[in-house]
């Protein structure tokens, strides 16, 4: 996951190197969980020779933080790209408001039908149906059983582009 600086300077040396068009992703990110920071340490410390002994050249856990979601956001907006994506959940509604009066595309990824329904009525142009062979993070269905059963509603629903085959691409009206 990119800070929002680290957006930023790729967005930068993007436009310097190309006059062509982009798209900015990034993943939905769960409820912070409640944690407790005294046993999660143990954990670490109790798991952490295996890790190395797995081959892992240091201990790769780490309490770092993920970027700020709503800074990540913000960036994706001020940078202006012509599509922004989401996956693994939907964006919140401020953002989806935001999208829309920048003109920029959005476009969700769907892992599951009850996810392709909630972007197509959230207002997504586009719906990448993420079937377990494209990457299936949550490993449920296939964009066979996605692309049928997927929302009727004025939205593209595409597969992912290493599985596109004719006929796999389902515009409704």
């Amino acid at each position: 996951l990119m800070s929002p600086q680290q957006i930023g300077s790729w967005v930068e040396e993007f436009r310097a190197s190309s006059s062509g068009r982009f798209q900015l992703n990034t993943w939905i990110p769960d409820p912070v969980p409640e944690s407790d920071i005294a046993l999660e340490a143990h954990w670490r410390r109790f798991l952490s020779p295996w890790e190395i002994a797995m081959g892992a050249q240091t201990n790769t856990l780490s309490n770092e933080a993920a970027p700020n979601f709503d800074e990540q956001c913000q960036a994706m907006l001020d940078a202006s790209p012509t599509a922004i994506s989401s996956i693994m959940g939907i964006y919140p509604a401020a953002m989806i408001t935001e999208i829309k009066r920048r003109g920029i595309f959005w476009f969700a990824t769907a892992t599951t039908v009850s996810e392709a329904r909630a972007a197509a009525a959230a207002g997504a142009d586009a719906i990448v149906a993420q079937g377990m062979e494209a990457g299936g993070h949550r490993g449920r269905g296939t964009n066979r059983t996605l692309l049928p059963s997927a929302p009727q509603a004025p939205t593209a629903v595409l597969p992912p582009a290493t599985t596109i085959r004719p006929m796999s691409v389902a515009l409704w009206d």
